[in-house]
């Protein structure tokens, strides 16, 4: 599981993130609206959340076809609006930790100008991983958006929310 590389039991992660009332910094990425990326305002602040639904997303991006780490970082932006703002310092350990866990691959390929890109690709783990992950996110924001909007109790449809 991706998550061993990023947490530790008792580990003091406050040096890899930074919060205060308009955004929330994980190593050098900008988050505009941390409250899109997270759990929830506890969350946020608490920093619980955010290297595994990067994962998450990066795992779809590279489902959809193999990618260079700048193109995922622009696709990112460009898709959520601006709201991921990765930099090559939050996005790399993610994907060296993707690669050691076995979700993704790399290659290296020359481009036009003669330069050497390395691309990523996702694996069949990986697969696994991203439907696992996609799962868990789905229950979560049913979970959260059932409560928004004034949910019943257990006893009177839980089990539809």
């Amino acid at each position: 599981m991706a998550s061993k590389y990023y947490y530790k039991k008792n580990l003091d992660i406050s040096k890899y993130f930074t919060y205060n009332d308009n955004s929330l910094n994980f190593n050098n990425a900008v988050c505009k609206n941390p409250s899109a990326i997270s759990s929830g305002g506890n969350a946020v602040k608490n920093k619980t959340n955010i290297p595994g639904n990067v994962v998450m997303l990066v795992l779809k991006l590279l489902e959809e076809g193999d990618m260079y780490g700048w193109q995922i970082i622009e696709e990112l932006a460009r898709r959520s609006y601006d709201i991921f703002q990765l930099k090559t310092g939050a996005l790399y350990p993610i994907l060296h930790g993707m690669e050691n866990d076995g979700f993704i691959s790399c290659y290296k390929e020359t481009v036009l100008n003669g330069r050497v890109r390395k691309y990523y690709r996702i694996a069949n783990s990986g697969k696994q991983e991203l439907a696992k992950k996609r799962l868990d996110w789905e229950s979560y924001a049913k979970a959260v958006n059932h409560i928004l909007e004034g949910g019943g109790s257990y006893e009177i449809g839980y089990e539809n929310c």
